[in-house]
């Protein structure tokens, strides 16, 4: 069982690959489903390895707070960067909390910020 103590890293591509249809999932779903429409992705993909299911599912959680917590931004922007998924599978939550550090979800600045513009703009981010 994972506890806010031991929520381990998941492999980065494995959790970039879980991303896309459970974000596609919540962002189809009523704000009052989002967390049932993005567990049930999660129970499908992960039915063979329940375990690592529970532990990519409690860090997709994660982000998904630090993603609405961002909402205005990320809609100004068109997206977030890319970095966040790769950070919500490798960081370790606050102590004690089912959180994130969200001084580590950091955005794009200078000619970063202008490269990521440019990819929301076209749709890629």
């Amino acid at each position: 069982m994972t506890t806010p103590k031991n929520v381990p890293a998941v492999d980065v591509d494995l959790f970039e690959k879980a991303f896309a249809p459970w974000y596609a999932s919540i962002d189809a779903s009523s704000p009052e489903d989002r967390d049932t429409a993005g567990i049930g992705t999660m129970l499908r993909m992960f039915y063979d390895e329940p375990e690592v299911g529970m532990i990519v599912t409690r860090r997709m959680l994660m982000l998904d707070e630090l993603i609405h917590a961002n909402k205005t931004r990320i809609l100004k922007w068109n997206g977030f960067p890319s970095s966040w998924v790769q950070t919500a599978a490798t960081m370790p939550p606050l102590y004690g909390k089912w959180k994130f550090d969200a001084s580590l979800f950091t955005w794009p600045t200078g000619e970063d910020r202008k490269a990521f513009e440019a990819e929301a703009a076209q749709g890629k981010s």
